[in-house]
């Protein structure tokens, strides 16, 4: 183990720089299709990075650090809402850090959550159809549980030496689509309630919207997830071959393979 993990300001430091890294994404706008009404931003792609190179706890931490900061100094939170654009990116960071440091089963309560909250919801009824993507999308989880696919699956998202690179290549690219999809479902089932409750738009109006986008969505969020994928394995591949430990990498002579059972677990 090298001598920065053994630092407790280690992770927290580094807690810091992503958040301020994902404060400045999230000044950026991205659109494709113009789904998100131009309310879209780079802090979509940069949590699910975040999430991945830091882990379940420091990532989503860090994500919600540079959130606030961006809701408090430029308050987009006036249109979406502080809680949206907040949670939203968090959830993202969650996912991704969740499934690398192989508990799926955190990622699956989350999608059952969004998918309950969302459906008790102003509009849940109306359009339900929007959740088509991700239905799918949660199935693509369970690969992460079933013990085959899953240690497979573990060594591609570490880089392991003896995987075959398609395999790190389709690992970290499932990871990025999960996850900016549990980003989507969260942002989307909040957002049910602040623009009925808060906003006082019509719940009918707002159920057209929501299905107006229902085949739209996905084609930003596919295009997204290949970006997250690019930077995830360029920054991957080279912390790989580093000693510049994060706070969910193993060390670089450590491969999968030579993990105990329990180890892997904990990884």
């Amino acid at each position: 183990m090298s001598e920065f993990r053994r630092s407790v300001a280690y992770p927290w430091a580094l807690t810091g720089i992503f958040a301020a890294f994902h404060f400045v994404t999230s000044m950026l706008p991205y659109t494709v299709l113009g789904t998100g009404g131009g309310f879209l931003s780079w802090g979509m792609i940069s949590a699910p990075i975040v999430g991945f190179l830091l882990g379940p706890f420091f990532g989503t931490v860090s994500i919600l650090i540079g959130s606030i900061l961006n809701v408090v100094v430029f308050n987009p939170g006036e249109i979406l809402g502080p809680v949206i654009l907040t949670l939203a990116p968090a959830s993202g960071a969650l996912a991704a850090g969740l499934l690398r440091a192989n508990k799926p089963v955190g990622v699956i309560t989350a999608y059952l959550i969004g998918f309950f909250v969302f459906l008790i919801g102003p509009v849940g009824l109306l359009a339900y159809p929007y959740l088509w993507l991700h239905a799918i999308t949660l199935l693509l989880v369970f690969p992460f549980i079933v013990p085959r696919t899953r240690r497979l699956l573990l060594k591609g998202l570490h880089f392991s030496k003896e995987v075959n690179p398609a395999i790190t290549v389709i690992s970290v690219w499932l990871m990025s689509f999960i996850a900016l999809l549990a980003d989507n479902l969260i942002g989307g089932a909040i957002g049910t309630y602040y623009f009925v409750y808060i906003l006082l738009f019509d719940p009918t109006a707002l159920a057209s919207v929501y299905m107006g986008i229902a085949l739209v969505y996905p084609v930003e969020r596919i295009i997204a997830s290949v970006i997250v994928a690019l930077v995830a394995l360029s920054v991957g591949y080279a912390l790989a071959k580093s000693y510049f430990d994060l706070p969910v990498l193993p060390t670089r002579q450590m491969t999968i393979e030579e993990l105990s059972e329990e180890e892997v677990q904990s990884v």
